[in-house]
């Protein structure tokens, strides 16, 4: 038997796609669930054979995705967040770019259950969801190469800690801005998500078994949406969706320590429908965004 409180989960990043580093020094890694698995698929003979008796499946194809969650705090995933962008950190700023990483990751079952290595693993979805009222919470979708067998001995090689910044929550959530106006006292934004989503492809290699040789990215979405309690404010965008016009907006998330992270997008097209609810509700806004031609930034503000 084992317990929920006794998983763990750590990463290192790979020098070569699909190949665990040596030594396997990793880190730690914050998270409230996590689901990366493989999958297994088979083809079924169709061999006659002389009694009625099935020759059987066999196992032909793999699929090695997942998805970790987690509640954003400052320096915690920072290089999930450099791979989700496909690019580094410069200047403590992060874009959309073209830099493929990909990631080793070991499933910890420290009580019973063994370790569980899985390999090549690239973030092909970043989903963050501000609340309005909670934790700030991430999820990351990835997508791998291949696994490891299982090892009931824990994987040798350091392993640095994981981070302790404390949550970031709504309370943390500064001065939102949309078209270059701040909407403090102009309109009341209670929610915020972002998503990026890439299309890609997994290339099978024959002489790989069941590992695939590469996961290609062919191109990436990224949409979201603001909640605003509906107003004027909230009524004067609704007319931006019968026309071309961009918006473009950002936001700040904040801990108690005074550490940001900054997100913008600085061109996107939104759309919505009029808010609808019964005499006791207070009408809401969503305004739904898709961005187009430039990227959004993430930018990373230590505490002085």
């Amino acid at each position: 038997m084992s317990s929920g409180s006794q998983q763990g989960l750590s990463y290192a990043a790979e020098t070569t796609a699909g190949v665990l580093p040596v030594p396997f020094n990793r880190k730690k890694l914050r998270f409230t669930s996590v689901s990366i698995d493989g999958s297994i698929t088979g083809t079924q003979s169709e061999e006659i054979r002389d009694n009625l008796i099935s020759s059987g499946e066999y196992k032909t194809s793999a699929a090695y995705q997942g998805e970790i969650a987690g509640e954003l705090s400052f320096g915690t995933y920072d290089d999930l967040l450099a791979a989700a962008f496909h690019n580094d950190w410069a200047t403590n700023v992060l874009s959309i770019g073209n830099v493929r990483k990909t990631l080793s990751i070991l499933r910890e079952y420290k009580d019973a259950g063994g370790y569980h290595i899985f390999k090549g693993m690239q973030i092909t979805a970043m989903t963050l969801d501000v609340p309005e009222e909670g934790l700030i919470t991430i999820t990351f979708t990835l997508q791998g190469m291949g696994r490891d067998p299982v090892t009931f001995i824990l994987p040798a090689g350091a392993v640095d800690a994981a981070t302790t910044t404390n949550p970031m929550s709504n309370v943390g959530v500064g001065d939102i801005v949309i078209d270059g106006d701040s909407m403090a006292d102009i309109a009341c934004v209670t929610a915020v998500s972002l998503t990026i989503e890439y299309t890609t492809a997994a290339q099978k290699c024959l002489g790989k078994g069941l590992s695939a040789g590469k996961i290609i990215a062919t191109g990436v979405n990224i949409s979201g949406s603001l909640t605003l309690a509906w107003g004027d404010e909230s009524a004067s965008l609704n007319e931006l969706k019968y026309t071309d016009t961009p918006v473009t907006f950002n936001f700040p998330m904040s801990d108690e320590k005074g550490n940001k992270y900054i997100l913008a997008v600085p061109e996107a097209t939104i759309s919505g429908t009029l808010p609808s609810g019964s005499r006791a509700d207070l009408l809401q806004y969503q305004m739904e965004f898709t961005v187009r031609n430039q990227s959004p930034t993430l930018t990373r503000v230590p505490a002085p």
